[in-house]
C-alpha cells in the first residue's frame, strides 16, 4: 500500500520543536528562501538575513532551529518557494506539519539562574584540557586551556581585562573567520568568549554590554553566513540545548552530571564544541578567577 492511499503524505515532515525566535520569524517569510548547506542530520536555510535550520532530534534544539522527525529524502533547489499557512510551512514540495502545536523553546539562557563556582570551573577547565590532549587536537585555540596562549588571544585578553573597548575590537577582528568549514575555529572561539561574558556575574552590565558588542560588531561580517548566526546568539545571549545544559549543570555543581553536559558540548561538530569550550574557559583566567584550593 503506498503512503498515499494509506492517508500518510510522502513529503509531510512533522515538527517536534522550534526554537521561540524562528516561530516570531515564520509569519514574515520571504517568497523565497535560500539553502546555504545540506547535511546528514540538519538542513540550513536562510530566510532573508535569518537563517533556519532543520534538524533532527539528535541534534537537538538550537537559537535558529527547528526539530523536525526528518529530512527531506531528495535534494532541495538552492532557491524554494516558501510559504506560512499558520499550522503548516511549505518548502516547495515538503511541508512542515505544525497542526500537533510541537513545544516554542526557549534559547536565551536565563543568565540570572546561572552561578559558577571555582569548583565547577576548575572541573570544566580539567575535561576540555583532557580532551583536547586525547585528540591530539591540533586547533590554534586548543593552546589556550593547555598552557600556550597564541599571541592572537593573549592581545584580546589584555584587551578584555583592562576593559580596552577599541583593543576587544581590533584583536576580535583579527581572530573572526580563522580556520575552515562553515563556522571556523576563531568564531566558535569568539562565541564561547561571548557566552562566557554572559556567564560572569562580576562583571558591571555596562561594562558587559560594551565587551560582547565589540566582539559581535568586529567579527559579524568576517565570516560565513551560518557562523554569524552563531555569534549572533551568543552575542544575544541564546545557545543550544547542550549548553543550557552545560551552564546549569556548572551551577548545580554535581560532578557527573557535569562530565555529561560537558561530552555533550565537546563532541558538537568536529571541533565546533570543542573550539567554544577554549573561548568560555579561557575568559574566566583572563579574569583572573582563582582557582580552588
Amino acid at each position: 500500500m503506498s503512503a498515499v492511499s494509506s492517508g500518510v503524505h510522502p513529503r509531510l515532515i512533522q515538527a517536534r520543536s522550534i526554537s521561540r525566535v524562528v516561530w516570531e520569524h515564520l509569519g514574515a517569510l520571504p517568497q523565497f528562501v535560500s539553502l546555504l548547506g545540506c547535511f546528514e542530520r540538519s538542513i540550513d536555510l536562510l530566510a532573508g538575513e535569518e537563517v533556519i535550520a532543520l534538524v533532527t532530534p539528535q541534534i537537538d534544539n538550537g537559537p535558529f532551529y527547528i526539530v523536525v522527525d526528518r529530512l527531506p529524502d531528495k535534494p532541495l533547489p538552492e532557491q524554494i518557494k516558501a510559504d506560512w499557512y499558520g499550522q503548516v510551512l511549505s518548502l516547495g514540495e515538503w511541508t512542515i506539519d505544525f497542526s500537533l502545536p510541537p513545544p516554542v523553546w526557549e534559547p536565551r539562557v536565563n543568565w540570572e539562574e546561572v552561578a559558577l563556582s571555582r569548583q565547577s570551573l576548575a572541573c570544566l577547565r580539567k575535561l576540555v584540557q583532557e580532551d583536547a590532549k586525547r585528540r591530539g587536537c591540533h586547533s590554534l585555540f586548543s593552546a589556550v586551556v593547555l598552557g600556550s596562549v597564541p599571541p592572537l588571544a593573549e592581545e584580546l585578553g589584555k584587551a578584555l581585562s583592562a576593559l580596552d573597548i577599541d583593543g576587544v575590537s581590533f584583536c576580535a577582528a583579527r581572530i573572526a573567520g580563522l580556520g575552515m568549514g562553515l563556522t571556523p575555529a576563531g568564531d566558535d572561539f569568539l562565541a564561547g568568549v561571548m557566552l562566557a561574558l554572559q556567564a560572569y556575574a562580576a562583571l558591571p552590565a555596562e561594562q558587559k554590554r560594551m565587551l560582547l558588542q565589540a566582539v559581535y560588531t568586529a567579527a559579524e561580517n568576517r565570516s560565513t553566513r551560518l557562523s554569524r548566526a552563531y555569534l549572533k546568539a551568543a552575542y544575544e545571549g541564546m545557545a543550544d540545548a547542550h549548553w543550557h545544559r552545560l551552564l546549569y549543570s556548572l551551577t548545580d555543581g554535581r560532578e557527573t552530571v557535569l562530565c555529561k553536559t560537558v561530552a555533550e558540548v565537546l563532541h558538537f561538530g568536529e571541533t565546533s564544541g570543542l573550539d567554544m569550550a577554549n573561548g568560555f574557559v579561557w575568559v574566566f583566567d583572563v579574569f583572573e578567577i582563582p582557582q580552588p584550593v
